[in-house]
């Protein structure tokens, strides 16, 4: 056992937990690196997001195949509406013991197992030593509350839920500190100067993470929430010092990221969506073509989110998600959906921009269903039309793109198995292997 340093607990600082961390310099002009990765080096991406509460029944576009209209849900998918599948008819499983909310919350990512899409793609990269810098990004817009539970976002190693990082400016830290000038991203095989850099390095790692997870005892609500963003930079960390190997190849759209100007003390909430998502998309993309990393995920919300949604006039983005299909309300939320489709269109021109659409494959989903209750549909947050839609090749997996797809019930662990397809993983099914219906009609 090492000999641990005398500091005290009040005195471990956000200051000196990011110096510690090497992030001292992440606003420095010039951090991020332009440089071209050679032609055809292009490692398979993935990015979902998920938003709560589900969506309006009739969400779904009218036509099929590539003739087809998008409804005033999707409306904002019209720019990109040759560079999408929609997946009609698809079953969004969950444990329908729970409230559906909960069961949602657990089941909608992770497809019935332990571990989320998300996660189980990192873990092929990395026992398949493709492991990037930073392993996976979760990020999240609000809070899950009443019969959904609490979860800090949609992504599950081991049954728990990872962190979500609500604030773009660590967001940005996150991903700048591991291509900053002097981080050790790449080992010196002659082990000398580095090699001790990374050893001390190492010793404050251990450090670090005790003592922080002894704050985090100590903290208040709203301190957790820096205090779990510093956990996953410090997950990062650990991951570059003992397994990471090989150098970081960026894209030729590498550019100098613009630091988000919110404060420490920013948390985003759902009425915040406005300022946060785009900021939030560039970030993701700027890691993929930077090479940091591979896999990034945004919670709008989560299984179960009460918030307001004042942009849209909306005061309780649950409640009013329980109203009548053709109600006022519903009109409000379907205008929502369309500007979550519009964002999500944007970050899909952002990866043909930064030539990363042919690699990528981005998933935009509902967490939960429709989002009516049985009075106006077969069950609550009735599973058997979810919204699914995915953009990009996914390394040219996807090839065939502007198109409905009607699935017929199949589920949505179907689609996470062509996602896992996509990255090399060979398996026969992903999640419970009972939701495993068999390949989607129309994907490949």
């Amino acid at each position: 056992m090492h000999a641990r340093p005398s500091t005290k607990i009040s005195n471990l600082s956000r200051r000196s937990i990011l110096r510690g961390l090497g992030a001292g310099s992440v606003l420095l002009p010039g951090i991020w690196r332009n440089a071209a990765a050679a032609p055809g080096d292009q490692p398979v991406r993935a990015s979902f997001f998920y938003f709560a509460n589900g969506t309006h029944p009739d969400w779904a576009p009218e036509g099929s195949g590539t003739n087809f209209t998008l409804s005033p849900t999707l409306a904002g998918l019209a720019p990109i509406k040759n560079d999408v599948i929609i997946f009609r008819k698809l079953m969004a499983q969950r444990n329908t013991a729970m409230n559906p909310h909960k069961g949602a919350t657990i089941d909608l990512s992770s497809a019935g197992a332990p571990e989320s899409i998300d996660q189980l793609l990192v873990q092929h990269l990395k026992s398949t030593n493709q492991n990037s810098p930073v392993p996976s990004l979760e990020l999240a817009v609000g809070r899950t509350s009443g019969g959904g539970g609490v979860a800090p976002s949609l992504s599950r190693v081991n049954g728990q839920f990872l962190p979500g990082i609500r604030n773009p400016l660590f967001a940005y830290q996150r991903l700048a500190s591991s291509i900053s000038p002097g981080n050790p991203m790449t080992m010196d095989p002659a082990g000398s100067t580095m090699e001790k850099g990374l050893v001390a390095r190492k010793s404050l790692l251990d450090f670090l993470k005790d003592d922080v997870a002894v704050l985090r005892t100590r903290a208040g609500a709203r301190e957790k929430q820096h205090i779990d963003s510093y956990f996953e930079a410090l997950r990062d960390l650990e991951g570059k010092l003992g397994n990471f190997a090989g150098e970081v190849k960026p894209t030729a759209g590498c550019t100098k990221g613009t630091p988000p100007t919110t404060a420490l003390s920013f948390e985003a909430r759902c009425s915040d969506m406005p300022m946060v998502n785009r900021p939030y998309l560039d970030i993701i993309a700027m890691g993929f073509a930077c090479g940091v990393t591979r896999i990034a995920s945004i919670m709008w919300g989560g299984g179960e989110c009460a918030e307001p949604l004042g942009w849209m006039g909306i005061g309780s983005w649950h409640s009013v998600s329980h109203q009548n299909p053709a109600s006022g309300g519903q009109a409000s939320l379907i205008k929502f959906y369309s500007y979550l489709a519009a964002d999500y269109a944007y970050y899909v021109d952002k990866l043909k921009t930064l030539g990363l659409f042919d690699s990528t494959v981005a998933l935009f989903a509902t967490q939960n269903g429709n989002s009516t209750e049985s009075g106006f549909s077969k069950e609550t947050h009735d599973r058997h039309n979810a919204q699914f839609v995915i953009s990009g090749r996914g390394g040219n997996y996807f090839k065939s793109l502007g198109k409905v797809v009607d699935c017929n019930d199949l589920a949505h662990n179907d689609l996470y198995h062509h996602i896992a397809l996509a990255f090399g993983m060979k398996v026969n099914a992903i999640g419970n292997p009972a939701w495993n219906k068999g390949p989607l009609p129309g994907v490949v």
